[in-house]
């Protein structure tokens, strides 16, 4: 393990700011796979208290960091970093959905708005296409059944129970585009929308739509 803290690797993360497209340019600091999945597991499960000093257009750009280098977490790599500690980084997801993306993104969707119209929240971007920017989608065989994308779908079905807009949208665009356990996604989606028949009219097209993995 390097000796790199924790508040260095936030910081190499979070800490400038917010430039549009500027999330190409980070350097990330020389931790091993392992210490990196681990920074990132505690920095989602204490997220309210760990990333509270940075804005949302910083959280923007280093996330979106993250999520496009999170090919650590796939099997499909030969990545050494154990599989605990890739399926805790995973679940702490759930800790980010709840505590951060719930409670600063702005209650609003992304899909049925124009650019003009759209959540002025740069948190809310990286937050509506965070299950879409993951490198190893493209690399997943769709007829295999892989544990992180099980574990993956555990989140979003999880996302589905927190009441809020965003993350219901966002965790309805990353099930539509989840390549395995398509009958599961099924279930899932049809039991959240019997379980909210006041569903906004765009919403419930979207979580229809994501059945067949119809939303880009």
């Amino acid at each position: 393990m390097s000796n790199i803290t924790l508040k260095e690797w936030l910081d190499a993360h979070f800490s400038e700011p917010y430039a549009y497209g500027y999330f190409l340019d980070i350097e990330p600091l020389p931790t091993t796979p392992t210490q990196h999945i681990q920074f990132m597991t505690e920095a989602f499960n204490n997220c309210e208290a760990l990333l509270k000093p940075y804005n949302n257009g910083q959280l923007n750009q280093g996330l979106w960091f993250l999520a496009s280098d999170a090919h650590d977490l796939s099997d499909n790599f030969g990545n050494p970093v154990d599989w605990d500690i890739r399926q805790a980084c995973i679940q702490s997801f759930k800790s980010l959905n709840k505590n951060l993306f719930a409670k600063r993104c702005d209650p609003a969707t992304s899909a049925y708005k124009s650019d003009a119209d759209a959540p002025n929240n740069p948190l809310n971007m990286i937050y509506y296409m965070w299950w879409d920017i993951f490198t190893f989608w493209e690399s997943l065989d769709p007829k295999s059944v892989n544990r992180v994308d099980a574990e993956l779908f555990d989140v979003m079905a999880y996302c589905l129970s927190i009441n809020h807009i965003a993350v219901l949208e966002s965790a309805l665009h990353g099930l539509s585009h989840i390549p395995n356990h398509r009958k599961h996604v099924k279930i899932a989606v049809e039991t959240f929308l019997k379980t909210k028949p006041d569903l906004h009219e765009n919403l419930k097209s979207y979580a229809k739509a994501s059945i067949d993995g119809c939303n880009l």
